[in-house]
């Protein structure tokens, strides 16, 4: 192809690195922001640590930007959990031995079309999780889906399987002060003063589900908009105001438990495990 026409491509087309569905899927979305009437797309990646980030878009754009990929900072790749830049970014490798990390460039995400979801706690909000790459097309070599990708690629060399179960847990307090005030924007910035709804940890007590009942509405009401109904005999006090709705799907080959342990912040996975490929 000549060196003009390749140019005039996108950058998935350039790159291919679409597969046939995932194209397929992209049509399905374009229908489906015009159908929902959707106002704003989000374009999300995972960094090492876990945190999502990414960038909003008008919806009118999100058909371009899905193709054309969406441009971040590269620094945003060589920070630690408080947000700080740790590496020498404007050295030789920008301090991890990679020229495509050095003087701070940018680098693209690509949406994974299979992945749009319309967000349930948002108004008119879709949302795609998205691969990295530099701008040459290379992958990222520390992009969290593509080292799981080649994790699971290598399990199933070996003739393994990845089975997960999902354990969702966090924390959610009542806020007294959000600590917004000038003096307090420091880096890392201050934590917010919050305050417990229930008093000790008294375990699997019947007397405090009145006491958290209309948090527990609440999560209710947002569970039940999404059609994962979670029925009373399965919600429980965990103590200091814990609460641990759990439901298993049906569906073969996951397991996935839901606890709400009140009050907000705190989120992990865990339960993970292999398990040999019946064959």
């Amino acid at each position: 192809m000549p060196p003009r026409a390749r140019r005039s491509l996108s950058f998935v087309d350039r790159h291919d690195l679409w597969s046939d569905d995932q194209r397929r899927a992209a049509s399905v979305v374009e229908r489906e922001i015009k159908r929902r009437k959707l106002e704003v797309i989000r374009f999300a990646f995972c960094d090492q640590h876990g945190v999502l980030r990414g960038k909003t878009l008008v919806a009118a754009e999100a058909a371009k930007a899905m193709r054309a990929g969406v441009t971040m900072t590269s620094t945003l790749l060589a920070k630690d959990t408080s947000h700080r830049t740790v590496f020498d970014v404007f050295s030789a490798g920008g301090g991890m031995g990679l020229d495509e990390m050095a003087g701070a460039g940018n680098f693209v995400m690509v949406a994974d079309p299979s992945t749009f979801r319309v967000l349930p706690w948002t108004n008119d909000t879709g949302w795609m999780l998205c691969d990295i790459y530099f701008p040459n097309g290379k992958p990222v070599p520390f992009s969290t889906r593509g080292l799981g990708r080649d994790a699971l690629r290598k399990f199933g060399q070996s003739g393994f399987d990845f089975f997960a179960g999902l354990e969702v847990e966090f924390q959610l307090f009542k806020l007294v002060d959000p600590k917004l005030s000038s003096d307090g924007l420091t880096w890392p910035a201050e934590a917010p003063a919050v305050e417990h709804t229930t008093h000790g940890f008294q375990y699997l007590t019947e007397s405090r589900f009145d006491q958290v009942d209309p948090i527990l509405a609440l999560v209710q009401c947002r569970v039940h908009r999404r059609r994962h109904r979670i029925p009373k005999d399965q919600l429980h006090d965990r103590g200091r105001g814990s609460l641990s709705p759990e439901r298993r799907p049906a569906r073969r080959g996951i397991l996935a438990v839901l606890r709400w342990n009140q009050y907000w912040s705190r989120g992990r996975s865990s339960d993970r495990r292999l398990h040999r490929a019946a064959h």
